[in-house]
């Protein structure tokens, strides 16, 4: 199935190439979750970090010399919550298979990335373009209603925590919400 599912994308891929058209491809996001079938803490007990990084190369190697695919920037991006269980490094797969990087966070209000083991600090000792890959709100924070969204915690707070991560330093190429 595997096999079948990276050469579907990658017709999709090489398409977007022959358009000119680049693509932010982040394979295999928030490996540091237990969440997914790639994911190394999946079992309950953490992978070697091996296993991931030879799939990463694997899929690296299958779009960028067996199909040619030119258009990709490759993103690196594990999640902010698990990096207490490891290093937001573990599962680097290195400078050459990796353009960007960045953390996917999803805030209970507490301003969490600037706190404790700082991830996004670590993935900006790499020199590349750091980002919120993916962020919004915890589902602690998630309302019925519109209005009692507003209330809780709104849009101008969650961008309040991206204008404060600029005041501390944190350098941001793209932010996207989810």
């Amino acid at each position: 199935i595997l096999g079948e599912e990276l050469e579907l994308n990658a017709r999709v891929l090489k398409a977007l190439t022959d358009a000119g058209v680049p693509v932010i491809f982040r394979p295999m996001h928030e490996m540091n979750t237990p969440s997914f079938w790639f994911s190394i803490a999946a079992t309950g007990k953490t992978l070697d970090a091996s296993c991931y990084i030879n799939a990463w190369k694997y899929i690296y190697n299958y779009f960028t010399v067996e199909c040619g695919i030119e258009n990709m920037i490759w993103n690196y991006s594990p999640n902010q919550y698990y990096s207490d269980r490891v290093s937001v490094l573990y599962c680097y797969p290195g400078d050459e298979y990796t353009d960007i990087e960045g953390i996917d966070w999803y805030t209970s209000g507490n301003y969490e990335i600037g706190k404790e083991h700082k991830p996004s600090e670590t993935l900006m000792t790499l020199g590349k373009v750091t980002n919120l890959c993916e962020g919004g709100i915890s589902e602690s924070l998630e309302a019925e209603s519109f209005e009692d969204q507003r209330k809780l915690y709104s849009a101008s707070d969650y961008w309040s925590n991206v204008e404060r991560m600029y005041e501390d330093g944190y350098k941001i190429g793209y932010l996207l919400t989810f």
